[in-house]
């Protein structure tokens, strides 16, 4: 792994210095696409999953899964995105030479890397056997809005925060009938039914559940979206979504 820090590519390694100089360029050229030029994990683009837990050193893995294992592939820790990654086969990359003012030719290998975001550094490496989800001979490409040390005290993933909210399934109602989440959150739901046997469902999370008189279930997830979701009524008879029975 290289770790490249914008200004001061030259003095690095010939055979990466040209991998990371058109990197550097192509993130700051806008004629390549807007990928991204936001702190904030609200605002990823829609599809936008999370993968992975915080991963030391890095943080959590977000992407849409259609572009997988390419990217880009944001990375996360504490709500806040603080870097992209980019994984490129050796045949997708283009290839030019170039002269140096030393009159020598250096090859250059090109690749389209597109962020809208002021980049701090480059972590570099070669998987020369690949690794899960990428298993050809790839370069991963870490690039990182925050300083090194500062994504490197990453330890792993904190236990998360838990919204938990307590229901009451009555014969015509919820109490409460609505749920506020952000992306991210990890939500558990205590659903009691006072009366009868009910079918509960959040229909936006693909949560459908039987609450038999007298019982309480517990349901959790990890929000994938953010808003305001009603809770439903749903029909004992037919499971539509993911049943938690």
């Amino acid at each position: 792994m290289y770790r490249i820090t914008i200004g001061k590519s030259r003095v690095l390694f010939r055979g990466l210095m040209a991998v990371v100089t058109i990197f550097t360029i192509l993130a700051y050229s806008s004629a390549w696409g807007v990928v991204f030029g936001s702190d904030s994990a609200q605002d990823l683009p829609p599809g936008t999953v999370q993968l992975t837990p915080a991963i030391p050193g890095m943080g959590e893995h977000w992407a849409n899964p259609g572009d997988m294992p390419l990217g880009p592939i944001y990375l996360v820790y504490q709500a806040e995105v603080i870097g992209i990654e980019y994984m490129y086969s050796q045949d997708m990359l283009g290839e030019v030479t170039i002269p140096t003012p030393e009159g020598e030719e250096v090859f250059y290998e090109l690749a389209n890397l597109a962020v809208d975001h002021a980049v701090d550094h480059f972590d570099v490496g070669f998987m020369d056997h690949g690794h899960e989800g990428f298993e050809v001979a790839h370069w991963d490409v870490h690039v990182y809005f925050v300083g090194h040390a500062e994504h490197m005290a990453i330890t792993g993933e904190p236990a998360p925060e838990v919204q938990e909210i307590s229901i009451k399934a009555k014969r015509f109602e919820y109490e409460p009938n609505t749920i506020t989440v952000n992306q991210g959150d990890t939500v558990r739901l205590k659903i009691k039914s006072i009366d009868t046997t009910h079918g509960f469902g959040l229909p936006d999370f693909e949560i459908n559940v039987k609450i038999k008189k007298g019982e309480t279930v517990e349901v959790e997830f990890v929000a994938d979206k953010k808003g305001t979701f009603n809770f439903q009524k749903t029909l004992l008879t037919a499971l539509p979504y993911r049943s938690l029975e």
